[in-house]
């Protein structure tokens, strides 16, 4: 399994999609890394046989500066806190990851410390998607609080992350002020009219600044009900 060949494509990006990885293929994904310059890695699902100290490993080698990685995916895995903590330390230390996907990774409230670190101190990270993962929602104030300081973040998913209305004063406050943010996933949470219309507020704060956010995504039921009230 180990020598089985890996394709890099054209773009200097690998796709290992569900494609159940034992330590030692992941030994041999490492030494690849070192020597292909390689600019995006995808590895959704694909963990789930690898051992912690294995996927540390691995990602250590991603995001070491030799590598110059743009792209991450480890959606669909089930991390330890470990990783999640040695992912962070390297990808601040980097400087070159653009876009980080940890999607339906098992992430705790523990995680989002970790988390919001990399949000405040990474001076590439442009995309985070942290969504599937309802049992960081304690940790909401820490993630958007560095959210809305991070430098370059354009697109954070929040999608299905546990969030209710207390969540939406904190996610306000990175409506109007994040330097950058584009985009902000809020589907699939708990938020009520009442936390829409708190985010709705800062939207319209934040365009008065002339801030750039241009696409707010919220429980589609509250939209509903806060259109029926606004009548």
């Amino acid at each position: 399994m180990a020598s089985r060949k890996i394709h890099v494509d054209k773009d200097g990006e690998v796709d290992l999609r569900f494609e159940d990885l034992s330590d030692d293929r992941v030994l041999f994904l490492r030494k690849l890394i070192k020597r292909a310059g390689i600019k995006g890695m995808w590895l959704e699902g694909s963990l789930h046989d690898v051992s912690e100290r294995a996927t540390i490993h691995l990602c250590e080698a991603l995001c070491s500066r030799k590598c110059k990685l743009k792209k991450l995916s480890l959606a669909l895995n089930s991390l330890t806190e470990g990783t999640v903590q040695k992912l962070v330390t390297c990808a601040v230390e980097d400087k070159h990851l653009e876009y980080l996907s940890l999607r339906e990774t098992n992430l705790s409230s523990q995680s989002t410390e970790g988390l919001a670190h990399l949000l405040y101190k990474s001076e590439s990270l442009e995309e985070l998607s942290l969504a599937d993962n309802p049992d960081i929602c304690s940790g909401i104030k820490a993630i958007s609080d560095a959210a809305e300081h991070s430098p370059r973040l354009r697109v954070l998913n929040l999608q299905n992350t546990g969030l209710k209305d207390d969540s939406c004063t904190y996610l306000a406050d990175v409506i109007r002020n994040s330097p950058c943010l584009c985009t902000l996933y809020l589907s699939k949470n708990d938020i009520t009219v009442d936390g829409i219309a708190v985010l709705v507020k800062a939207v319209e704060e934040a365009k008065e600044k002339d801030k750039k956010l241009k696409l707010i995504s919220l429980p589609r039921e509250s939209m509903v009900d806060l259109h029926k009230g606004m009548k």
